[in-house]
């Protein structure tokens, strides 16, 4: 299916705004947003973040990005910058073959430190997992070893 203009436009609008409110909030995102490339990926469903011979990216749905509020999407593009500032890009998979633990331990880090009510959906959230302990945030390979047996 074929994203419209307008779907992107809304998107484009709403990340522009998130990206001003994050930079005034908190200068060290706002660096980091300010030297990533970003853009529509017909792969991911809502947004995502990687790594590519050292450029991050981040590739967005329009559909998803352009339903959202600024608050939203500014907690969504917070949520992604959390995964490169906790060196989540640098995790691999032979260092942590548990692939579920491994998802709730990152998920958990990087939406710990923002209001869950900003962030849509449903999100993987700390107070999901009794078992693991606030404040890990900087060390998800804790929270990965505290859910090996899932």
């Amino acid at each position: 299916m074929r994203t419209s203009d307008s779907s992107i436009d809304r998107a484009w609008a709403n990340i522009r705004a998130a990206e001003q409110r994050i930079a005034w909030e908190c200068p060290f995102h706002g660096f980091n947003l300010a030297s990533m490339r970003m853009g529509p990926d017909p792969a991911a469903e809502t947004m995502r973040i990687g790594k590519a011979k050292g450029i991050v990216t981040v590739g967005f749905s329009p559909d998803f990005v352009g339903g959202l509020t600024v608050t939203q999407t500014a907690a969504v593009l917070k949520h992604e910058l959390h995964h490169l500032v906790f060196g989540h890009l640098a995790h691999t998979r032979s260092a942590f073959p548990n692939t579920l633990a491994r998802t709730i331990a990152e998920e958990v880090c990087a939406n710990e430190w923002i209001e869950a009510r900003d962030l849509p959906g449903k999100p993987i959230l700390l107070s999901q997992f009794p078992e693991l302990r606030e404040n890990q945030t900087f060390r998800s390979e804790e929270h990965t070893s505290e859910l090996q047996s899932l």
